[in-house]
């Protein structure tokens, strides 16, 4: 992913900030955003093209968004989901 990249028509990677062995991590500014605030987006990578093992990674990954969020709400050291969304078969936090 090249630094210009828009992702989701909304967020501006500025910066690749790293990458493991579940995905990368990018520094981008909310372009939806009065200030352009900055966040940090994490793109997992994709695992397997096998539908049954996309529905799989999906449903774990919508669970984990919710348990990022209430976590994200009630422990000020861990930080606050913005976003998560889907995007050409591959999963993102905000």
């Amino acid at each position: 992913m090249t630094q210009s990249k828009l992702i989701a028509q909304r967020y501006q990677v500025t910066k690749r900030l790293g990458s493991g062995g579940f995905g990368d991590t990018f520094l981008a500014q909310d372009l939806y955003s009065p200030s352009q605030k900055r966040c940090v987006i994490k793109q997992l990578r994709r695992i397997d093209d096998d539908p049954s093992s996309y529905e799989l990674v999906k449903e774990r990954f919508n669970r984990e968004a919710l348990i990022l969020e209430s976590l994200g709400e009630n422990y000020s050291h861990i930080p606050s989901l913005y976003a998560y969304f889907e995007e050409e078969g591959l999963f993102y936090l905000v």
